[in-house]
């Protein structure tokens, strides 16, 4: 998920735009994981290896949902591999909430 805001720093020629990586449980609607990606990061890379340190320290869920393409092409052979089903929807409720939540912070 794009966050939508611009963050300035002098590390860095330009302004960045974060991405930010979710992981969350839709029967408790927890965020179960998180990562935020640096600028010279791949933020797809980062969701493919959180997915993966997850599977390893908990195990293969029976569904992963998306809400993105991008996201399910990423996940896909990791998805094949681990016999998880993976499932892209229009909406998801629990991020849908988190991104509301955000928004009253910012």
């Amino acid at each position: 998920m794009v966050m939508g805001i611009t963050v300035r720093d002098r590390q860095y020629d330009r302004p960045a735009n974060p991405v930010m990586s979710l992981l969350g449980d839709e029967k408790t609607g927890m965020v179960i994981g998180y990562r935020m990606s640096e600028p010279e990061e791949d933020p797809m890379l980062n969701l493919a290896e959180m997915v993966i340190e997850y599977i390893f320290r908990y195990g293969a869920p029976k569904e992963i949902r998306v809400s993105n393409v991008l996201v399910e092409a990423v996940l896909d052979q990791i998805c094949e591999v681990c016999g998880i089903r993976l499932k892209r929807m229009k909406h998801l409720p629990g991020l849908d909430e988190f991104v509301r939540g955000m928004d009253d912070f910012m």
